[in-house]
């Protein structure tokens, strides 16, 4: 596995907090400052399932103690 700088590991958290470009691609898989094509990029199905993030969003609320509406 490579790694890469903490520089380079953050950019992407950065660019989706503040690029207005991809503001209605909420949700989006983010790989190195754009939106991965799940058809090129590997993209794991976990990435991009509704079932596997409707079970993440229980497992957290759960872990938390506290419901959220969406």
């Amino acid at each position: 596995m490579d790694f890469v700088s903490p520089e380079v590991g953050a950019a992407t958290h950065a660019f989706a907090a503040f690029e207005p470009s991809i503001s209605d691609q909420n949700g989006a898989y983010l790989l190195q400052c754009r939106i991965a094509d799940p058809y090129v990029d590997t993209v794991k199905p976990w990435a991009t399932s509704p079932i596997e993030a409707d079970k993440l969003w229980k497992l957290s609320e759960k872990l938390v103690g506290q419901e959220f509406k969406y």
